[in-house]
Formats: C-alpha cells, structure tokens, sequence
C-alpha cells in the first residue's frame, strides 16, 4: 500500500466556461472515462448542451502494489465533480479486452468463454455485456469489482458502457449506412482504439499499447490492410490529444493521405471559455454525452 507521502495522481487539467460554478448538480449532466492512467471527465447543461468544464487526471496506478482505496481518495479529492445528485451520468470504461460478438452467438452462460478469446480474466472482474444500438453486435468486457463499486457507490444513476461500445456507436451515428471506408483512431496516454467501418459495418474494433507514433502508424496500416483498407484513399479520422502541426501528426499524415481530425457533435455548445480545447481532444468524453 503506498505510503502517506507517495502521490499517485501525477498531473491534473482544468478548463471550465468563464464563471461557471458547479453549485446544484442536478441541472448537469456528467461524462466520464476512466482508463489505467487517466480519468477524464466533462459537465453539461442537458437542456442547452452547453459544455461547461472539462478535466483530466493522469495517474500511476499498478494493481499488484498500489492501493484502490488510495486512488479512490486521491480522485475524490482532486476531482470535485464526483459527487452525487446529477442529472444523468456517463461513465466510460477505456481499457483493452473487450470482444466483440454478433448477437446470435452470444448468450449469458458463454460470455466468459468469449471473453476469454483476447482476454484473460483475473480475480475480482466483473464481466458485463452491452449491445451496440442499430449494429447487431455484443460487446462483452471484464471491470475490477473496486472500480465498479466506486462510480455504484459515488455516480450511482451512471450508465457505464466500454469505449468501444462509446465509439462504435457514435461512428454509426455521425456516419450512418456511410459508403466510405472510414478508419477511426483514438490515441489515449499508453494506448489507443482503433475502429474500422463500411457500408456492411463495423469491420474491426481493437485496442493496442503503444510507446511511440511509430507503434501507432505500423498497427493501424497492419489493420487496414488486413481488412482491404486503402491508407492512400480512404478516410481516416483521428482523436485524442495529439496537436496539429506536431511531431507525431506530422509523422502520421506520411502514410495516410486523406487524415483529418475529429469533430465534436454540432449540437454541442462551447463558449469562448473552452474554445481553446480543439474538437478532437477528450473526443470520446464529451460525446458520450450525445450518444448516452
């Protein structure tokens, strides 16, 4: 467990709407994901769909040698907006070992063994199932029984769904029956999803660690062209915080021509506040909103 001076919470961000004040939280709604190494989250006004304040804590956090309940304090403590009372919450669950099934194949008493497919389960999990809406497809994923206890205990009306569920259900909804081949890249602190569709739908959904920009590029040009993807013509959108002009971006749009960043739901509200945030960071976060 780690001692009284050791901080597991290594850098947090905060940026909200000029004299936004969270005061009652029933007239917010609040989106947010949790991975490995970070928490983000976002608070809206469910009427308006104004965006009000965005945040994010990036931590260090081992499971064999740090402490849940060290964590958990230190998340309550540097992010207020975990508080109860909410108009509606969102959680996202943003880590690799989900599988993907069509629901014919699927049903309770198998989901363990299909989950264990690409995932291998450890003690304390608890295996949850979501089906993707309008997609024929069930997507089966393990959460630690703390990090479940912790939003039921702190977010408890939250709807908790896998980030591939969050993605692949907002890829139909900005791109319904779309007859492009779009390859959709969310790059996170130590890994990143990548999600391939069609006209015929999704054709690819997988979570990859990386170290560098070159372990982006060769995994996503590997996928591609395994699933008949063209990285020279075919649309390729890209989230996640990696800035325009910057190293990484620049390396990036060497293998893939038509590269385009991702841009937040229209119906979502900024004010000059968050104006500053490009559209395409905390992509997943704030339009979980729109999806739910």
């Amino acid at each position: 467990m780690p001692g009284p001076d050791l901080q597991l919470i290594k850098e947090t961000f905060l940026v909200k709407e000029d004299g936004f004040e969270l005061g009652s939280p029933s007239k917010y709604c609040l989106s947010v994901e949790m991975g490995s190494t970070h928490l983000s989250f976002a608070i809206f006004d469910p009427v308006s769909r104004f965006l009000k304040q965005i945040g994010k804590l990036v931590f260090e956090f081992n499971e064999k040698k740090d402490s849940y309940s060290a964590l958990f304090s230190e998340l309550l403590l540097k992010a207020e907006i975990l508080t109860p009372g909410y108009h509606s919450v969102y959680v996202t669950w943003n880590m690799p070992g989900a599988t993907l099934v069509p629901v014919p194949f699927f049903n309770e008493t198998n989901k363990e063994k299909l989950l264990s497919l690409n995932y291998t389960l450890s003690a304390n999990q608890r295996i949850l199932t979501e089906e993707v809406r309008s997609s024929g497809i069930k997507v089966i994923y393990a959460v630690p029984e703390p990090i479940k206890s912790f939003f039921d205990i702190h977010l408890s009306n939250h709807r908790l769904k896998h980030i591939a569920t969050s993605l692949l259900e907002n890829q139909l909804l900005l791109n319904p029956k779309s007859n492009q081949n779009i390859a959709f890249i969310n790059v996170n602190d130590k890994n990143f999803n990548l999600l391939l569709t069609n006209k015929d739908g999704l054709r690819f959904f997988n979570t990859f660690e990386f170290q560098n920009t070159e372990d982006i590029i060769y995994y996503t040009l590997f996928a591609m062209d395994q699933n008949k993807f063209d990285p020279l013509n075919d649309r390729v959108i890209l989230a996640g915080e990696i800035e325009a002009g910057s190293g990484s971006h620049q390396m990036i749009s060497r293998y893939i021509a038509n590269l385009e960043f991702a841009i937040t739901e229209k119906t979502i509200v900024r004010g000059e506040g968050l104006t500053t945030i490009p559209h395409h960071f905390y992509f997943n976060t704030i339009n979980r909103f729109v999806c739910g």
